[in-house]
């Protein structure tokens, strides 16, 4: 019984993270090129008439607003999916540690067992969560004033 209120208070405390606010300072971005490739991501530090500088790993890099596209907001489909995959692995193998009766297989083999199904569930809700999830483009096209009017846009409530 208390493994299994150990669990549920596990997993409520990811799903109270998971309801946040966004933090607009925080924000992870994409950015493309005008041929549409991906040139560039990581969190927004700042911006001057120059460029946008992003921040990845602790290394900053800033794209001139001429060579910028579009901007992507948020994370890519395949982000949520691993993520939910992860989840589900961990919640698994500790649901299946938990859970040996011992009667047909091993802890290890019950923990691998259950951590292999808790992440094919995990990257199928992640699947669908990215499905469901409103993605927001900003058209930059090359031009600075696009990028300041979208973002005065964006920060009145």
């Amino acid at each position: 019984m208390k493994r299994l209120i150990l669990i549920c208070v596990l997993i409520s405390s990811f799903t109270i993270h998971g309801q946040e606010t966004i933090d607009t300072q925080n924000l992870f971005v994409r950015v493309f090129d005008m041929q549409g490739n991906k040139i560039a991501k990581g969190v927004i530090v700042s911006w001057s008439e120059n460029g946008l500088v992003l921040q990845q790993n602790k290394k900053s890099t800033e794209v001139p607003f001429n060579n910028i596209s579009k901007i992507k907001l948020k994370r890519s489909g395949g982000h949520h999916i691993g993520i939910g995959a992860l989840f589900g692995a961990t919640v698994g193998g500790v649901f299946g540690i938990t859970t040996d009766d011992g009667l047909w297989l091993s802890q290890g083999e019950n923990s691998a067992a259950m951590a292999i199904v808790g992440a094919m569930l995990g990257s199928a809700l992640g699947g669908v969560s990215a499905a469901l999830k409103e993605n927001k483009t900003l058209m930059i096209e090359g031009d600075i004033s696009n990028w300041e009017r979208q973002v005065r846009q964006n920060q009145q409530p």
